[in-house]
């Protein structure tokens, strides 16, 4: 099977996404919202016992118990604005400056191997057993690497058929998560 490609930025953002968000992570950020959510409640009781006790808002967050509650959900909201912020704008910065954005893509995909060509760069050719698994999004198929990295191959520009084949030798040569 053959076919010519170019990624845009949202596609490379898309399989960003699908290859970033494993359950590990998710369950992190769970765990971060559980904590947050908690320390909401504790902010609330808090700053809610002040006021019937006729302090204002800042002597009700100046409380030990408040100024404790404030300051680990400020700490969370900025790790996680962190953690969700600079994946993403690294991968955007990593897309703008790769010079084989704009270029067109062949693939050839076949059961013993995968051959991409990028026009005005090279091309490169990987068995099967370079790959570790492959995953589908609503544009992209990603293919993960034994490394850690991903390759993306977008769906839009193949027809059904085209997809159903793709994803018959994918199925045939790879694990899909």
């Amino acid at each position: 099977m053959e076919f010519n490609y170019r990624i845009n930025e949202k596609m490379y953002l898309e399989a960003f996404s699908l290859h970033f968000w494993t359950p590990r992570r998710k369950l992190a950020f769970g765990f971060f919202g559980v904590i947050a959510l908690f320390e909401i409640i504790q902010l609330s009781i808090a700053i809610e016992e002040g006021n019937r006790a006729g302090q204002g808002f800042v002597q009700a967050i100046a409380g030990d118990r408040a100024t404790f509650s404030l300051v680990v959900l400020a700490s969370l909201v900025l790790v996680s604005g962190v953690a969700l912020l600079l994946p993403r704008w690294r991968i955007v910065r990593i897309y703008k400056r790769n010079p084989a954005r704009d270029g067109i893509a062949s693939v050839s995909a076949t059961l013993e191997q995968l051959e991409v060509k990028i026009e005005g760069t090279g091309s490169s050719c990987f068995k099967w057993s370079f790959y570790k698994y492959w995953m589908e999004g609503r544009n992209v198929i990603v293919l993960a690497l034994h490394t850690g990295q991903y390759q993306l191959l977008p769906k839009a520009g193949l027809s059904d058929a085209q997809q159903s084949e793709l994803r018959g030798i994918l199925s045939a040569v790879l694990p899909k998560k």
